[in-house]
């Protein structure tokens, strides 16, 4: 019998602003009719419901939470555009919560 290793997560809330900081991930962008843009090594601030995202000096994209879910050893965290029909999928190399 094979037994493969389970990886707990967590879901993370940051109503509060305890997870707020600037992180280094990669970043998934998702649009209608259009194909993913995956770009990495993005500057990501996390501040309580909002992210801000940027590419570049002359890039930046304000995005609103959805979900914070950490496994221990990276953090994903869901957001969607306010306005425009985008969606990030941020992927952090790291926990963010400190407790694992």
């Amino acid at each position: 019998m094979v037994v493969w290793p389970a990886v707990a997560g967590r879901e993370l809330n940051n109503r509060s602003g305890q997870y707020n900081g600037d992180y280094k991930a990669t970043v998934t962008i998702r649009q209608d009719e259009k194909e993913d843009e995956v770009v990495e090594k993005v500057t990501v601030m996390l501040r309580e419901r909002y992210c801000d995202i940027v590419f570049s000096p002359d890039r930046m994209e304000r995005a609103r939470v959805d979900q914070i879910y950490t496994t221990g050893y990276k953090t994903e965290i869901t957001c969607r555009h306010p306005e425009k029909d985008m969606r990030f999928f941020i992927v952090i190399a790291a926990d963010i919560s400190g407790r694992f």
